[in-house]
């Protein structure tokens, strides 16, 4: 017979939370790369962003791109996530 521990429900959140931020990360990157080096495009408007944040930078980034060769391809990218679980399986219980 297999006996289990009891976890405490924070513990378990927090392990959770971390599971899932690596996770999204994971996705994250892989979706950008594969955007990056098979489609050559930027589903994700990237570059207005990059409007936004420093114009002058943007003049000198907007004209190519997207495309094979392009910027886009060759941009490199820091992807974080935050998760915070607020309720979990308030009225059930774990086995």
């Amino acid at each position: 017979m297999i006996e289990f521990q009891p976890v405490s429900q924070a513990f378990f959140i927090e392990m959770l939370e971390q599971l899932l931020v690596k996770e999204i990360e994971e996705q994250s990157k892989n979706i950008i790369s594969k955007m990056q080096n098979e489609y050559f495009c930027d589903p994700f408007d990237f570059l207005s962003k990059i409007k936004q944040k420093n114009y002058s930078y943007w003049e000198k980034m907007k004209d190519g791109w997207e495309g094979d060769g392009g910027r886009f391809q060759n941009a490199m990218f820091h992807v974080t996530a935050q998760v915070k679980i607020r309720q979990y399986m308030n009225k059930e219980r774990m086995l």
